[in-house]
């Protein structure tokens, strides 16, 4: 039993961390974003534990607090608790380090300019997207954009900076766009500026394609999966025909 309640407290620890990071007027104070990690991180789950806990020793009739539990136990689960808070803080600091390093010094990535604020709709002509961004609407140049993945129902765009950006748009919606700036789908869940791809070979898995990446951005490509970049079947015969033109042209 304790080892049940241990695991779904670590769940529910990495279920708040990844919810943080959701809300943009949150993760955009890091001040904020780790006070709340603390409060609720650390909260929630003890209060999530005396309850099972409780609950446990019902049917034996024994009192958490007569017993030892709150005594002996809790103070020991409180500490792995701020331990496990402290790591998804500090991971938040690396992060956002990395980031910021980037943003000031692409070295990976040609000379870019700002994105600039705006409201209206989206302006393919002047190859710009409309997205939202920490409560307001941002205009951000298409050429910029090193590929666009969803994660948990959201897409996130991924500058060349390593800037990330989350967006309204589906999946979907963003291949019929970007499909004429030179970016293709890769699956369901992933759209390539082809700029950044060399070629491609067969998957290990069957039916699958397997991109080789431009070294130019092998820093930014290092902190995702490779699966996040597989052609999938049923983008396999649309990709080739779009790296191909691509190419071709350039």
């Amino acid at each position: 039993m304790s080892f049940i309640i241990a695991l779904l407290m670590v769940k529910a620890v990495h279920i708040i961390a990844v919810w943080i990071d959701t809300v943009d007027a949150i993760k955009s104070s890091f001040p904020i974003k780790a006070m709340i990690q603390l409060v609720v991180g650390i909260g929630a789950p003890a209060i999530f534990d005396l309850v099972l806990i409780s609950l446990y020793f019902l049917p034996y009739s024994e009192n958490i607090i007569t017993n030892g539990f709150m005594g002996r136990d809790f103070p020991i689960i409180m500490f792995m608790l701020l331990l496990l808070n402290a790591f998804y803080i500090l991971y938040s600091i690396i992060i956002r380090a990395w980031v910021e390093r980037n943003e000031l010094h692409p070295s990976t990535a040609p000379e870019q300019k700002e994105e600039t604020h705006y409201e209206g709709e989206n302006d393919i002509a002047t190859n710009t997207l409309l997205v939202k961004f920490q409560n307001t609407q941002i205009r951000l140049l298409i050429h910029q954009f090193l590929f666009i993945h969803r994660i948990e129902r959201k897409s996130h765009i991924v500058k060349m900076t390593g800037k990330d950006y989350s967006c309204q748009y589906s999946i979907t919606e963003l291949a019929k766009t970007l499909s004429k700036h030179g970016f293709a789908q890769l699956n369901r869940g992933a759209i390539i500026n082809l700029k950044a791809v060399k070629g491609y070979k067969s998957g290990e898995r069957k039916h699958t394609l397997e991109l080789i990446l431009n070294e130019n951005y092998s820093e930014l490509f290092m902190q995702y999966t490779a699966t996040d970049f597989t052609v999938t079947n049923e983008y396999i015969e649309s990709f080739k025909k779009q790296f191909s033109t691509f190419y071709a042209e350039n």
